[in-house]
């Protein structure tokens, strides 16, 4: 598996949790990619 890309505000978002909330930066990311992937609309197989 290849390096995952991250956009900026991603980032940006990870580093704002770490701060705030006091988490590790790889459970920030991971809560990020969880929402982020939430808020994905799916494609519909037809």
């Amino acid at each position: 598996m290849g390096r995952r890309v991250c956009s900026r505000e991603f980032k940006l978002e990870a580093v704002k949790l770490v701060q705030e909330r006091g988490m590790g930066l790889g459970q920030a990311a991971r809560d990020r990619e969880s929402a982020q992937r939430d808020s994905t609309p799916t494609r519909s197989s037809a």
